[in-house]
């Protein structure tokens, strides 16, 4: 009889784990660690990479801006 230590697993094992831990979280906690996420990142100075292409085109409608299009005749 081989005895298995329960503190060795394969990639596999740990990537199964893993994703069936994070299915298994209930929204409101991924919303949680999703807006952790973004707060971190802000703090370590990210900003918005569309940020200058809104600021080089100061003629612009903001509907124009947010990707819609105008139908009217």
């Amino acid at each position: 009889m081989t005895h298995v230590d329960p503190l060795q697993c394969s990639f596999e094992d740990a990537r199964r784990t893993h994703l069936r831990a994070g299915v298994a979280l209930s929204s409101s906690a991924k919303v949680a660690f999703f807006e952790e996420m973004v707060t971190f990142a802000a703090s370590f100075g990210a900003r918005d990479r569309l940020a200058g292409r809104h600021a080089s085109q100061p003629g612009t409608p903001p509907a124009a801006e947010a990707g819609a299009t105008d139908e009217s005749p």
